[in-house]
């Protein structure tokens, strides 16, 4: 009895493989210690605060579109983002005006 896989996961499978996982793995890591150096800097509290959201934007976005596979996904099931990108965008904002 074989293991078959849908043909939506199919095409995900093939595309992707572990140079691709492990080079995005690397990003996220170089992220993750550019984080940690900013955050032992003296500079303005709203810089840092910039900083810190774009880093967090690049690894969202890069982690939804590998490890999520939304790269592959269809439209509809990237729709189902959209509350949640709201959602961080409203935080974020509450955050720098607090």
């Amino acid at each position: 009895m074989g293991y078959h896989l849908s043909p939506l996961l199919s095409d995900i499978v093939i595309k992707m493989n572990a140079k691709t996982y492990t080079a995005v793995f690397a990003v996220l890591a170089a992220a993750t210690l550019l984080e940690l150096w900013i955050a032992g800097l003296e500079i303005a509290r709203w810089t840092m605060i910039q900083a810190m959201l774009a880093l967090a934007a690049v690894k969202i976005l890069l982690i939804s579109l590998y490890y999520m596979h939304l790269r592959y996904e269809w439209r509809s099931a990237s729709i189902l983002a959209l509350p949640a990108l709201a959602l961080i965008a409203a935080l974020s904002i509450a955050i720098l005006m607090g």
